[in-house]
């Protein structure tokens, strides 16, 4: 499917006196306080959001009132408010100090459009068990026939959200469901299924790929016609090969990763013992005679 999808011209505003942006860069001093992405959109299109760099660096409330202008840009939390708290309350956001910060591990970044489709951004930092080091992100904001003209981002948690790039981008669905259709043209046929074995026929009216709804693994093998063809990874997770014109014959082949090599070892090793063994037991028999 060839993708027409265009990138929209946005500005970005800060809804309230919580949330600054400095440069490439949101500053947060209340969970909750949201920006709101406004752009032009597209009728019958599909709307995205693509954030790339995000990083998040935790402020502490102790941060809030002493960190100065980078963790309070609009200096919300002065002296004055500190003074006003009560001596049981500044107490506690002393002794929080040093762990408020860094407590986030993870988090959903929840993103609203206009047409009321809710859409969730999850992010993980560093000192979550299941960090996978990530920060380029694409939210899908679902389709609609009339134009998205904006998306609202909400700030879970107090803190700086670095960025390198936000960009809105819509694409169009008119042509959608025809592009399906002809893409079922081309699909595997007469299929036969035995043991670790996927046989079939398809035809081909231009040299394509065959996409395969099967999990992707190193233990498959593809043969067409008769002949070994180079698997390649497609959609993430599936399995995709590719085609010539006309009609042929797929055969799809699963033998467990490193079953042979680990059956080799087997057998060496069981060799060895019984070496071993023979070994042994003439050892034990010329003892016996003497």
């Amino acid at each position: 499917m060839t993708l027409s999808s265009r990138v929209q011209d946005c500005t970005i505003t800060c809804n309230s006196n919580e949330v600054t942006q400095k440069d490439n860069a949101f500053v947060v001093t209340a969970p909750g306080a949201s920006v709101t992405l406004s752009f032009e959109g597209m009728r019958d299109s599909e709307t995205y959001v693509l954030v790339d760099g995000l990083h998040y660096a935790g402020t502490s409330e102790y941060e809030l009132y002493f960190g100065g202008r980078e963790t309070d840009p609009l200096n919300l939390y002065n002296r004055t408010r500190w003074d006003l708290l009560p001596r049981e309350r500044r107490q506690e956001i002393i002794r929080n100090r040093m762990f408020q910060g860094d407590s986030v591990t993870y988090m959903k970044i929840p993103m609203k459009s206009s047409a009321g489709v809710v859409s969730t951004l999850e992010y993980t930092t560093p000192f979550y068990m299941m960090y996978c080091g990530r920060h380029d992100f694409t939210t899908n904001l679902g389709y609609a026939q009339e134009p998205v003209t904006d998306v609202t981002i909400s700030f879970p948690h107090t803190g700086i959200y670095t960025y390198d790039s936000i960009e809105v981008v819509c694409q169009p669905m008119g042509h959608y469901p025809d592009r399906i259709e002809a893409l079922k043209r081309c699909t595997l046929e007469n299929m036969e299924t035995g043991n670790d074995t996927i046989t079939g026929t398809v035809h081909m009216d231009s040299e394509k790929w065959l996409c395969l709804a099967i999990p992707y693994s190193s233990g498959w093998r593809a043969y067409v016609d008769g002949g070994e063809t180079e698997l390649q990874r497609a959609n993430i997770q599936y399995m995709a090969l590719r085609i010539p014109a006309g009609e042929h014959t797929v055969r799809l082949v699963y033998e467990t990763p490193l079953l042979r090599a680990g059956a080799c070892i087997s057998a060496v090793t069981a060799a060895a013992l019984m070496a071993g063994i023979v070994v042994f037991d003439g050892r034990r028999r010329k003892k016996n005679m003497k």
